[in-house]
């Protein structure tokens, strides 16, 4: 019978620690805001997406999906863009609207992920469109409902947001209190999906005494792979 030497067991709980920390960073990768601008901007030569996805000839549209709203039965069927198969019906929210719904551009993971304008029942308008006297929060959401950030929790209607693709990464502007934010988003259009490392064991991030540990089934780890008592 093969017995492991002590080193060789340490070496591997600590390839798991190490795979383990590399899912959870690689699965958590963020929108960040980059710039924010005091006046309206303009992409210059490029493609870019424009008025929150609608068609149109001031509207350029970059995608792989289709995707219809069936206001009867309250949900939004995606379809592949390529044979218009569909790929996945979502329940859409109340008094919520969505646009640039994708894969792999606001995650890394392999859900399905989208901007979302949620009216509130704050009132700040007095002007004769009823669902624009209310203020909106701006947010991208999962389709599990994780909200992945809040882009504007104070919008006027459906206000500005537009999507870009700068080389291989993506960009989002959304405006905000007059000005307009310039986000990188984590994705390169791929999705990909996360397959956690092969053990009966999970692992988790903890914090003690000011040192980050690992705590799996096994017992307590420091980054070094050492067992902490």
């Amino acid at each position: 019978m093969y017995i492991l030497t002590k080193n060789q067991i340490i070496m591997k709980k600590f390839t798991f620690i190490l795979t383990a920390l590399f899912v959870a960073t690689f699965a958590n990768a963020q929108i960040t805001l980059e710039h924010t601008f005091d006046h309206v901007i303009d992409f210059g030569w490029g493609i870019a997406s424009l008025g929150g996805g609608n068609f149109g000839s001031d509207h350029r549209i970059i995608g792989n999906y289709l995707y219809e709203e069936d206001e009867d039965s309250g949900v939004i069927h995606i379809y592949d863009a390529d044979d218009c198969t569909i790929l996945k019906t979502i329940t859409k929210e109340e008094a919520t609207s969505y646009s640039f719904i994708s894969k792999g551009i606001f995650s890394t993971d392999n859900k399905w992920s989208y901007i979302t304008y949620k009216r509130t029942n704050t009132q700040g308008w007095d002007i004769g469109y009823e669902d624009c006297k209310y203020y909106y929060i701006i947010q991208v959401q999962t389709e599990d409902g994780t909200i992945l950030a809040t882009l504007n929790d104070k919008a006027f209607c459906e206000d500005f947001v537009t999507l870009a693709k700068i080389g291989d990464a993506y960009k989002l502007v959304v405006k905000k209190d007059g000005k307009y934010d310039y986000y990188s988003l984590p994705g390169n259009g791929e999705a990909q999906a996360i397959t956690a490392p092969s053990s009966k064991y999970s692992a988790r991030k903890i914090a003690r005494e000011g040192q980050v540990l690992v705590e799996t089934g096994t017992g307590t780890f420091d980054l070094k792979g050492q067992e902490v008592k």
